[in-house]
């Protein structure tokens, strides 16, 4: 993680180099490393883990290397549910702190709209990850120094409040943040379509260098401005982001490309996995952290598929932290690819949606 008040400059906004650019044999031998402690840590603290760990013959086990993983079949957010609805508590007996050092209970989206939600659990640890996660987007993109960003999220969402920062200061409990450790400011917004007016008229005050929104405000900031008879590159962005919990919106890139004449980028948010990933602007795929978390695709039944043919997102947490996944199959059908980036940067990438 971060050490307070770090900070690096490199060129191409790399804010990590060691790790980012890291050979891809020595990423295998952290990954192992990371793998093998949370093994143990879920072992001993997790009633949800430690239980599956028994049902099917794991209760000693622990991997060689990383494709024994394989052993441990996948997590569903069907399995989530059942396991919250028989623990009678929100974390399914996943808890692996103390419920006092929980701070943060993240409701995200549903994956359908009749199904319940599968809650995330922040303590501090979780927060170091997150703001980690965080940086080395923002100097993706070129955000330093005192740069204004606005970010726009739900109410509910930690994102602003607890990883950002804002124009106010850090958060009591969110220090350090993104803000902390590049020295930029900001702007916390809600995302809802009927606030894309109040969106317009900060853009226009503090002339912010970028956006993080969804598609969906995009789309009610260009309405507005079409009304006002002014066009979205009047409000002078450097960049655009679209943060999105689907891959779905990637089809859109080119034409927002074309609308707002400014690079736009796509954040992937998985935020009952607390994972996300974006693309670096090199058309290459979405970054994925493989320090933090170890990705596959898998097929139905859980068996590991080939990356450039593609299957589900599954996704396992690499770091301590309040409640973690392993093998989360998520419902998102990705093709992925291992190769290095164009940009420098070696970890994996989703290059689009699996057939």
């Amino acid at each position: 993680m971060l050490a307070y008040g770090a900070r690096r400059s490199v060129q191409g906004y790399v804010w990590q180099p060691a790790i980012e650019a890291i050979d891809r044999e020595a990423l295998a031998v952290l990954q192992l490393r990371k793998l093998q402690r949370q093994i143990q840590r879920v072992r001993a603290g997790s009633k949800f883990y430690a239980e599956k760990l028994v049902a099917f013959g794991l209760e000693s086990w622990q991997p060689t290397s990383l494709a024994e993983l394989d052993r441990l079949p996948v997590t569903t957010h069907a399995e989530l549910v059942r396991a919250f609805e028989a623990a009678g508590d929100p974390a399914g007996g996943r808890l692996l702190v103390d419920p006092e050092e929980v701070d943060t209970i993240l409701v995200p989206a549903s994956p359908s709209t009749d199904a319940p939600p599968v809650f995330g659990f922040l303590n501090s640890n979780d927060r170091a990850e997150q703001v980690e996660s965080l940086v080395r987007f923002f100097c993706m993109l070129g955000v330093h120094g005192a740069d204004v960003v606005q970010v726009l999220s739900w109410g509910h969402e930690p994102m602003v409040a607890l990883y950002a920062g804002g124009l106010g200061g850090t958060g009591a409990y969110a220090a350090p943040s993104v803000a902390d450790y590049l020295g930029v400011h900001v702007v916390g917004m809600e995302i809802a379509p009927g606030e894309a007016w109040r969106t317009v008229a900060t853009a226009r005050l503090l002339h912010p260098k970028g956006i993080f929104a969804n598609l969906e405000h995009l789309r009610a900031m260009q309405e507005i401005l079409a009304k006002e008879q002014r066009t979205p590159p009047s409000l002078g962005y450097d960049f655009v982001v679209i943060r999105e919990t689907s891959l779905t919106a990637l089809g859109e890139l080119a034409d927002l490309r074309r609308v707002w004449e400014t690079p736009v980028f796509f954040m992937l948010d998985c935020a009952g996995a607390l994972f996300t990933a974006m693309d670096c602007g090199a058309g290459r795929g979405l970054h994925v952290w493989e320090d933090l978390f170890y990705v596959e695709s898998t097929d139905e039944a859980g068996r590991r598929q080939n990356g450039a043919v593609g299957g589900y997102l599954t996704v396992t947490s690499l770091t301590p932290g309040a409640a973690r996944l392993l093998r989360y199959q998520t419902r998102l059908s990705v093709k992925l690819d291992f190769n290095a980036c164009p940009c420098g940067r070696t970890h994996a990438r989703i290059c689009g949606e699996a057939n």
